[in-house]
């Protein structure tokens, strides 16, 4: 383990407790001046206290609404356009006039706290967290790992519209056994069928009786997926089958009847298998 992984645990506490200490310190600065305004603004306590309550309000809205930034834009750019807004923000203090001035000020930072503070939080737990501790969630086969949290192009971020659909593609499964007959696939060849799913043994292996004509299937354009009937264990890329080379899916960890639902899904948005392959990888 690298030093740098090793004491990142230290960095997310420090860079939280530097976080709040700014939050709060800024409050509390607020607080302390809040006296010395009322005469000079020749309004009541009450009023000039209201800035507060504006910094929270505004600062609580705007931590729900950061994330959503934050995947348009990236943190450097938040923390940018909060750091000019912070300056805007303490030359409306020093030169407001009135209390509303104070206010619109007091608002403003507000959204500085929120978006500022919020960026640098999500930056530091997805940059360690995310990054460099859901490795250890997944499993290892034929040297190679595969995680099981995926969190570049997440899976909640796919979305599959079928709301001007009446059905979707058709899709059918085979289950693999013993000696079975080529034969079997003729409905999935002649019926029509975008895709099918090969429920085959262990590593979803595929009987040599079956596999010319699942060839044949992906020379006609329908999708195969390899997936497995045993209850464990994935179906892995390019383990017990060249999937590249054959143009073949592997579930991963997904069942046939699950594995059926996805392709379908994803066979309104594409045909090509490549990039259902990276589907599969997402929702393992």
């Amino acid at each position: 383990m690298r030093t740098d992984e090793r004491f990142s645990g230290y960095r997310v506490l420090i860079g939280c407790f530097l976080v709040m200490f700014v939050h709060l310190g800024m409050l509390s600065s607020l607080g302390i001046f809040i006296p010395r305004m009322v005469p000079d603004l020749n309004e009541t306590l009450g009023r000039v206290s209201l800035m507060t309550s504006f910094a929270t309000i505004v600062a609580f809205v705007m931590s729900f609404i950061t994330p959503k930034l934050l995947h348009k834009f990236s943190a450097r750019v938040l923390l940018g356009v909060a750091s000019v807004l912070c300056g805007i923000h303490f030359i409306m203090y020093g030169m407001a006039q009135n209390v509303y001035v104070l206010w619109a000020g007091a608002s403003l930072g507000g959204v500085v706290l929120g978006c500022g503070t919020n960026a640098v939080i999500g930056t530091i737990i997805s940059s360690w967290f995310i990054r460099k501790r859901s490795a250890i969630i997944g499993y290892v086969f034929g040297g190679k790992g595969y995680y099981n949290m995926s969190y570049g192009l997440t899976a909640q971020r796919i979305v599959f519209d079928v709301s001007n659909l009446t059905k979707l593609p058709k899709v059918g499964i085979i289950y693999a056994y013993s000696n079975i007959e080529a034969d079997m696939l003729d409905p999935i060849l002649n019926g029509g069928y975008k895709g099918v799913i090969h429920a085959g043994l262990g590593n979803g292996n595929i009987h040599k009786n079956v596999f010319p004509v699942l060839e044949k299937a992906r020379q006609q354009g329908i999708l195969v997926v390899r997936s497995s009937r045993v209850p464990t264990g994935n179906t892995t890329l390019d383990a017990e089958v060249d999937d590249n080379k054959y143009e073949f899916i592997a579930s991963q960890s997904l069942s046939p009847q699950k594995a059926r639902i996805l392709l379908m899904l994803s066979l309104t948005t594409t045909t090509d298998w490549q990039q259902i392959q990276k589907y599969f990888n997402l929702f393992m």
